[in-house]
C-alpha cells in the first residue's frame, strides 16, 4: 500500500537562497548531496560520546555530522556561502 500523501519524510537540503523540507528535497539530493540532511531523526538522543553508533549511522548520511564543545552533535552545511550547523533538537 503507498504511503499517503500526508506521509512527510523527515529530509532538509539548504540551497544557496533557501532551505527544503520534506518532498521537495527528493529533487535536490543529487545536485546538493553534500547539503542534504537525510533521516536527522536518527541522531535524536545521540552525542559525541556514542562512537559506535555514530559510525553505523555515517553509512546514511551525506552531510558532515560534527560534536560541538557541548557534547551535542550537529550537522555542517554551506548555505550563501557560509558555514552553518544545526542541531537535531
Amino acid at each position: 500500500m503507498p504511503y499517503p500523501i500526508l506521509f512527510c519524510s523527515v529530509q532538509i537540503a539548504y540551497t544557496e537562497s533557501e532551505r527544503l523540507i520534506g518532498d521537495p528535497v527528493k529533487f535536490q539530493i543529487k545536485r546538493n548531496m553534500k547539503n542534504t540532511i537525510l533521516f536527522p531523526m536518527r541522531f535524536l538522543g545521540l552525542n559525541a560520546a556514542c562512537q559506535d553508533q555514530l559510525d553505523l549511522e555515517h553509512k546514511f548520511t551525506t552531510t558532515k555530522a560534527i560534536a560541538l564543545e557541548s557534547g551535542k552533535l550537529a550537522f555542517e552545511v554551506t548555505q550563501m556561502g557560509k558555514k552553518h550547523t544545526f542541531t537535531v533538537e
